[in-house]
């Protein structure tokens, strides 16, 4: 998603975070190489969906997973349990 390209990823609850269906990349049933081929085709048949899903993908990285940002939301965390060990 880093490089802006289409990323194409299991199901599971692990990468909800980041791989939102149809919006920053496809979600495939795990464990179905059905699933995974028809995704790995729709995605190179449809170019301009590919092009929009990994354009979508960069900017939620940059936005909500770039070292400023993630370095200021560890500097939160770190600030919220200092003050509640106090």
């Amino acid at each position: 998603m880093g490089c802006g390209c289409s990323v194409i990823a299991s199901d599971i609850p692990a990468v909800h975070d980041t791989v939102v269906h149809n919006q920053t990349g496809i979600l495939v049933q795990p464990g179905s190489p059905q699933d995974l081929a028809r995704a790995v085709i729709a995605t190179l048949d449809d170019k301009t969906q590919c092009r929009k899903i990994a354009a979508t993908a960069r900017h939620k990285v940059e936005h909500e997973f770039d070292w400023e940002v993630t370095s200021e939301k560890f500097g939160r965390i770190f600030v919220d349990v200092s003050v509640v060990a106090q």
